[in-house]
């Protein structure tokens, strides 16, 4: 059923020009610096994530004067961002840039000119929302005001023109908490959820339409706004702002029930930045393989890598840049879960079923236990599969379970009895290709 709702989106409800493209490697500035975002720290880490074969550069939250202000900060960017674009363009990647038009905070020249437009209940004190990680006080905008709306949408359609990004990221940090519009008439107060929806998705459909091979993530704090409307529009979506690797992998075969792994999306699948949730260290092998089912980010603080560590980020880069056609336009079976498992198995098989991949990633084995025979789906019974093996591990000095070399096999024989992938001790992960 959820083969033919992904076969469904992408015939009638996804955008066709990106869905007709591999999604980029994306660099993401979140997990390296946060807010602290300037001139120089950008151009210095451009350079590196296009050594190591990025395709899109993204500077998250930070580069903008304030919320509801969307112009750069003088202060980080006293020469705007086109001089920054054009020098990322340079090293031939594409330019991206978070924003959230949903709320305004108090120092702003929007809310001087416009309190306004706050959504406030009325006969109560106004809600505003506090974030002690990026020292800022804002207050939900009102969406259902038409005002609002266009105000929005001339600012992002200005922001696309003066800057000539690529790539847009909408996030969403702020819960509707009072939601009202004390300035409307009692009748139009009950229409609020529904005419705020409606704006927002014609913010983005104007935008799309205005720029139809921009892609558009759904952030929305995480995953909270990851429904079928919002993909009409939107190409990404970040499952979840908890990006440690073994959530990740449960929260996956959740996420593809409904939407196809290739809008599995996120700001650092590479990176050091999920440590805080689990207080958990997962090599960079593991965060990659989870990363290459979806849309992979890199967020690792590129100018503190070792040269070992640059080479292996563009091994994981090089590796998803020849496979990302099968979990991107193919389909996908959930074959163990890693609910019921100490690892979890998905594969991904080409619409003619000449290409397959199986991504096999454990938590911990114990005790050296052999991982059973692995039986696949939907291929050819009838056609003979080489088979490529990826996931030596050079984290720990080339040792490993696996098998050596794995001799052509029939699809009948792999869908019947099955193959054995060898894990070993924690994160281990391999990644088997079928031609």
């Amino acid at each position: 059923m959820s083969r033919i709702m992904h076969s469904s989106q992408r015939m009638h409800i996804l955008p066709a020009e990106i869905l007709a493209k591999p999604m980029p490697v994306i660099f993401n500035s979140w997990a390296s610096m946060g807010v602290n975002v300037s001139e120089h720290k950008i151009i210095d880490i451009a350079e590196l994530a296009a050594e190591t074969g990025a395709e899109l550069f993204v500077i998250d939250d930070g580069w903008q004067t304030a919320l509801g202000d969307w112009t750069p900060d003088k202060t980080k960017f006293p020469d705007g961002l086109k001089s920054i674009v054009e020098k990322v363009k340079a090293l031939g990647m594409n330019f991206g840039l978070w924003v959230e038009i949903e709320s305004f905070e108090f120092k702003s020249a929007l809310y001087r000119k416009h309190p306004d437009w706050a959504m406030t209940f009325p006969g109560r004190e106004n809600h505003c929302h506090h974030r002690d990680d990026v020292d800022r006080t804002s207050m939900l905008l009102n969406f259902a005001r038409e005002d609002v709306a266009e105000y929005m949408y001339q600012s992002l359609y200005s922001l696309f023109v003066e800057t000539g990004i690529s790539y847009l990221k909408l996030d969403m940090n702020y819960y509707f908490s009072t939601p009202g519009w004390d300035a409307a008439p009692d009748e139009m107060r009950q229409t609020i959820w529904v005419k705020y929806v409606r704006n927002l998705h014609n913010v983005f459909a104007r935008l799309r339409k205005d720029f139809p091979h921009a892609i558009f993530e759904n952030c929305a704090a995480g995953g909270g706004r990851a429904d079928l409307a919002m993909s009409h529009y939107f190409s990404r979506i970040n499952r979840s702002d908890n990006q440690d690797t073994l959530d990740i992998l449960k929260m996956h075969e959740g996420f593809t029930w409904l939407h196809p792994s290739r809008l599995a999306g996120g700001a650092c699948h590479i990176s050091d930045a999920v440590y805080g949730i689990n207080l958990r260290k997962i090599p960079m092998k593991f965060q990659a393989y989870t990363g290459l089912m979806g849309s992979l980010a890199i967020g690792k603080n590129l100018p503190e890598c070792t040269a070992e560590e640059l080479a292996e980020i563009s091994s994981y880069v090089s590796l998803y840049k020849k496979i990302r056609h099968i979990p991107q336009f193919g389909e996908l079976y959930r074959l163990a879960s890693h609910y019921d498992r100490p690892y979890a198995a998905f594969e991904f098989v080409s619409m003619d079923k000449k290409e397959a991949l199986l991504f096999v990633l454990g938590h911990s084995i114990q005790f050296a236990d052999k991982v059973p025979a692995i039986k696949l789906q939907g291929l050819d019974p009838d056609a003979v599969y080489e088979i490529e093996y990826h996931g030596n591990n050079p984290q720990n000095g080339g040792y490993t379970a696996s098998i050596s070399e794995y001799q052509p096999m029939s699809g009948r024989g792999l869908m019947t009895l099955g193959i054995r992938v060898e894990l070993l001790g924690d994160y281990d992960a391999r990644i088997l290709h079928f031609k």
